[in-house]
C-alpha cells in the first residue's frame, strides 16, 4: 500500500512539473505584440517671387504647439521638403534671402496627415532692383491677391486672373480701373502709363485689398 502511494504521488509531482514550463512559454508568446507605427507624414513645396521664379537659399520652417521646430533651405529651383513630420497643424513660415522681402505669402498653414504628403507653396517680394515691367500677372484665389503689392514701371500692363471658384474684382480705390466681376477663370487686363501708387481692393470682399506702384 505504501509502494503504490509513493508511486502515484512521484507520479503527479512529475506532471506538475512539466506543466509549469508549459504555462510559462505559452505566457510570454502574448508579450511579443508589436508597436503601433509611426504618425507621421511629409511636407514639400517651393517657394517663388512674384514673378514665378524660384527663389534659391530662402530658409523655411516648420513649427507646431509641442512639437519640436523643423527647418530646410530652398534649392536652386526654390523647392523643399520635409520628411518624418508627426501628424498634426503646422505652419511653414519662410525667411526671405537678401534682396526679398516677407509678405502675407511668406507663412501659410499645413495639415500633414500619417502617411501621406503635403504641399504648400510660399512667395516672396522682390526688394529694390529694376521694377517688373510688360504684362505682370497677379492671381486672385483664397480670398487675396498675389502678390498683394507688385511694383512696375509705367506703360506696363497688370493683368488679374480669378484662379479661384468665388466671384471677385479688382477695384481701384480711385477710379483708374474696375474689373467688374471676374468669374472662375476669367481675367482683367489694365496698362499703367502714369507714375504713382495705386491701391485697390475685391469690390465682393473688402479684406481683399492689393497695391500697385509704378515708377
Amino acid at each position: 500500500m505504501r509502494a503504490r502511494l509513493h508511486t502515484t504521488t512521484t507520479l503527479t509531482l512529475a506532471l506538475a512539473l512539466v506543466t509549469l514550463p508549459l504555462a510559462c512559454s505559452g505566457g510570454a508568446s502574448d508579450s511579443t505584440t508589436p508597436p503601433p507605427p509611426a504618425q507621421v507624414g511629409a511636407v514639400q513645396g517651393s517657394v517663388k517671387d512674384t514673378s514665378g521664379a524660384g527663389v534659391s537659399a530662402a530658409g523655411v520652417t516648420l513649427s507646431a504647439t509641442g512639437q519640436s521646430g523643423l527647418s530646410a533651405s530652398t534649392g536652386a529651383d526654390g523647392s523643399f521638403s520635409f520628411t518624418q513630420v508627426p501628424v498634426g497643424a503646422w505652419t511653414a513660415t519662410v525667411t526671405p534671402p537678401t534682396g526679398f522681402s516677407a509678405g502675407p505669402q511668406a507663412t501659410a498653414a499645413v495639415a500633414v496627415v500619417a502617411g501621406q504628403t503635403a504641399t504648400v507653396n510660399l512667395t516672396l517680394a522682390q526688394t529694390g532692383g529694376t521694377p517688373q515691367s510688360g504684362n505682370v500677372g497677379v492671381s486672385v484665389a483664397d480670398f487675396s491677391f498675389t502678390p498683394a503689392s507688385l511694383t512696375i514701371a509705367a506703360g506696363s500692363t497688370v493683368t488679374w486672373k480669378n484662379d479661384g471658384q468665388v466671384t471677385h474684382t479688382a477695384t481701384a480705390d480711385g477710379t483708374e480701373f474696375d474689373s467688374g466681376n471676374l468669374a472662375s477663370g476669367a481675367s482683367f487686363a489694365h496698362t499703367f502709363n502714369t507714375k504713382g501708387t495705386f491701391k485697390y481692393h475685391c469690390a465682393i470682399h473688402a479684406s481683399m485689398t492689393g497695391t500697385i506702384t509704378v515708377q
